[in-house]
Order: C-alpha cells, then sequence, then structure tokens
C-alpha cells in the first residue's frame, strides 16, 4: 500500500528520537523558537556550501574605503573567511531585529505569529550571548579553512535534492555534500555545534545516513551514467530487482565542525539491515499515531530536545492533543515481518525517482 506521507530526513529524526516530539512538529504543526544553536549551524552549513563559490584569488576581492568587501569573491585567506563568517553573524541579527520592528507593528494574525517564531530566542540569563556566539563562529570558520582547502572541491556543486518513492514511500530531502573518493560515492553530512554527539550507536544505526545512502543507491539504480561515474555497474541489477535497496559500497561521513578542535570525520556505511529498521520505525510510527498511542517521552533527552518548552506547554492539556489525533488518520501499511531473502524477485520497477528533480552534476571531469 503506498503511504501519503513524505518522509524527509528531519521527520524522520523526530520520529526516532521521540513520538512526542514527532507528533508536535508534524502533526500538530508546531515549532520550536529560533534560537542562537539554530542559527549560527545554519551559518556554518552554509559556510560550507557556498566555500568553493565564495573563494577568489587576492587580486579578485575588492574592499571599498568602509572596509566592506563588495566583489562577488569574498575572501582569499583564511582570516577574511573568518571575517566574512562574522559578517554573516551580524547580517543574521541585524534581519532579526528588523523582523521584530516589522511585527511590533502588525495586529494579531497568523503572520504575526509565524514571523515571531522565526525571530531569535535570547537567554535574558546570558549576558552578552551575541558576542559568545560571534566568537564561536570566527573558531569553528578558522579551523574549517584549512580542513575545506586540503580536501579539495567537491565533485558535485551545493547540497543535492533528491524526491524517490520505495517500496511504497516516499522519500524527500537533501544531501549535504556528495563526494567521490576512491572512486566510490562518499555522502557527507555537516554537524556543527559546541559538541556534535557522534557516538558509537549514531554512527552505526542513525536512521538519516541510510535514507541518504538510499537515495544514492537509486541514483546507481536507474541512471546508468551514475552507476559509471561511480564505479558501481555490478549493484544495478540487484537494485533494479529489489534484491538489495542499498548498496553497501555507498559511503557515509559526518563532519563534526566545533570552534573547539578541527573537524573530525566519522566513517560509516549502511545495509538492507538499517533499511528494514527504517521501514519498521516508519510503520512503527504510523501504527501508533493512527492508534492514538501518544504520550511524551520523559527522560534524560528532553534536556537536549528543541521542542521541550512547546513539550511541556501541549503536555499539560492532554485533552489538546487526544482531540487532534482523531482528526489525523494515516494510511497503515502492513508490518514488515519477511526478511529481504524472502521476498520474490521483483520485475518492475521499485525505485522511481521523482522526475521533477534535477539529478546532481558533476563538476570536474572524474577519470
Amino acid at each position: 500500500m503506498i503511504s501519503r506521507i513524505l518522509w524527509t530526513p528531519s521527520r524522520i529524526d523526530s520520529a526516532n528520537y521521540c513520538l512526542f516530539r514527532y507528533y508536535i512538529e508534524y502533526i500538530l504543526k508546531k515549532r520550536a523558537q529560533t534560537n542562537t544553536t539554530l542559527v549560527s549551524g545554519n551559518i556554518i552549513h552554509k559556510l560550507n556550501e557556498n566555500f568553493w563559490d565564495k573563494l577568489g584569488k587576492p587580486e579578485e576581492i575588492k574592499i571599498n574605503k568602509k572596509g566592506k568587501v563588495v566583489s562577488e569573491k569574498k575572501y582569499s585567506s583564511q582570516e577574511q573567511f573568518v571575517n566574512y563568517a562574522a559578517g554573516q553573524w551580524w547580517r543574521a541579527i541585524i534581519l532579526d531585529e528588523d523582523m521584530m520592528k516589522k511585527s511590533l507593528k502588525m495586529p494579531d494574525c497568523p503572520e504575526k505569529r509565524q514571523i515571531e517564531r522565526r525571530l531569535i530566542k535570547w537567554d535574558e540569563k546570558f549576558q552578552g550571548e551575541k558576542f559568545v556566539v560571534l566568537n564561536r563562529i570566527k573558531a569553528t570558520a578558522r579551523y574549517l579553512f584549512p580542513f575545506l582547502m586540503n580536501e579539495g572541491p567537491p565533485q558535485f556543486k551545493g547540497e543535492i535534492p533528491y524526491i524517490f518513492r520505495v517500496d511504497g514511500r516516499k522519500f524527500k530531502g537533501r544531501i549535504d555534500s556528495l563526494r567521490i573518493q576512491g572512486e566510490l560515492p562518499l555522502v557527507i553530512d555537516y554537524k556543527a555545534g559546541l559538541k556534535p554527539i557522534i557516538k558509537d550507536m549514531k554512527l552505526r544505526f542513525d536512521p538519516q545516513p541510510t535514507c541518504y545512502c538510499l537515495a544514492v543507491s537509486g541514483l546507481v539504480a536507474y541512471f546508468p551514467e551514475y552507476a559509471k561515474l561511480f564505479h558501481l555497474e555490478g549493484e544495478v541489477e540487484s537494485l533494479r530487482t529489489g534484491r538489495m535497496r542499498i548498496s553497501p559500497l555507498v559511503q557515509f561521513e559526518y563532519w563534526r565542525m566545533t570552534p573547539e578542535s578541527p573537524v573530525i570525520k566519522s566513517r560509516t556505511h549502511r545495509t538492507d539491515a538499517q533499511y528494514m529498521e527504517l521501514v519498521n520505525m516508519i510503520e512503527g510510527t504510523e501504527a501508533d499515531i493512527k492508534n492514538g498511542i501518544i504520550y511524551p517521552e520523559r527522560g534524560y533527552k528532553c534536556d537536549y530536545c528543541r521542542v521541550k518548552d512547546v513539550c511541556q506547554k501541549v503536555s499539560e492539556n492532554p485533552q489538546q492533543y487526544s482531540a487532534k489525533r482523531e482528526m489525523f488518520e494515516f494510511i497503515q501499511a502492513p508490518m514488515f515481518t519477511r526478511t529481504l531473502a524472502d521476498e520474490p524477485p521483483v520485475k518492475q520497477k521499485t525505485f522511481r525517482w521523482d522526475k521533477r528533480v534535477k539529478t546532481p552534476k558533476v563538476l570536474t571531469n572524474v577519470s
């Protein structure tokens, strides 16, 4: 049976973290207010994504009398890159102040409430928070510049969008970076913050990398040019017939970027075993929501949850979510009980790439 849900990495992460968080974000559609951690993390992501576009030669960097870089290329050295990163932080603050002024002039309406959720939530007890975050961004950028210069430009430009359907489920998302290393595809996911937690269990079983490796395996299965580019022609038949969903040759790597140390790489891969776990988790989430098995899962993880404030307000009024859950209905798929070895060969295409999404373009020649 085909599910109507469009499963994104963020949606999967919420379902995997806590069912009640998933319910708040995707059923009640309540979002946590923007904070400095989220804003600074987005800045670091953009620095990675646009690094090679903004990097230029010294003679390409044009600076006006006020000391502002006015050229298309923004930096050619580590110090200029750090200054550019700091400028992005101040730009975010100015934008936040402008939105605040705009919201104050507006009557109470959905648009105003949407703007207010996008405003940065500052810690009133944290004096000088703007400058502390500024120093963290600058320190991270100082480590990031030599690391990216050493890695070299990627073969694919920017984020890689994907939309596809496999086994009756739709998946959508964006891969932070896709490279070719050792003639094989390498999916990269950026993690920024004070201490991004990438421990053994997350590295081995986190469902988000499973989605990314599934998407790249789909590229290999139905686009011959990518099977050849990634040297995975031998995997095509198994992927097309459904005997295999994820090629174990697709590699995945976290890049942990912190202000306290150089960038740390953590590499792993995914197989059909993790895909089966992802399927079971998705079906379990759909079934629990449909059957009304929704409750706050209190524990130490709540201290790190992005919707903990919203969760507390919602959980104080049980009638709010008990009424809402009756209005929301999933299409419940049969539980996944058979192993992949029990599945008969599938003749038709089980993996369909959405034609609206352009496949990634190669930026450099790969021999």
